[in-house]
């Protein structure tokens, strides 16, 4: 698989947990979208939540705390290539595999 495209885009909140915030940058990737379907379709998989979010994560903050970052377009339109990517198992062992 050759290495992955993204464009950054603003920063958001993930406020469903009632003791903390996840702040975090949306990501947008149609090479993401394509590896999270290719994934869910070769390996038996138990997904989380109901939609896949592409976004990095930046901090868990204190409920409330991070309102002021919300919407931040500080980020916005930054390109990345995305040339490793991380499997971590339920053991906790982390497998690096390179795109090329």
């Amino acid at each position: 698989m050759k290495p992955l495209k993204a464009t950054l885009g603003k920063i958001t909140l993930f406020d469903t947990n009632d003791d903390f915030d996840v702040i975090k940058i949306d990501v947008n990737s149609p090479d993401l979208h394509r590896l999270n379907k290719l994934i869910n379709s070769s390996f038996e998989v138990t997904d989380t939540h109901k939609n896949y979010n592409p976004h990095v994560t930046i901090c868990y903050v204190k409920k409330e705390t991070g309102n002021h970052l919300k919407e931040s377009d500080i980020f916005e339109g930054k390109k990345l290539i995305l040339d490793t990517i991380v499997f971590s198992g339920k053991d906790n062992r982390r497998t690096l595999f390179k795109l090329i």
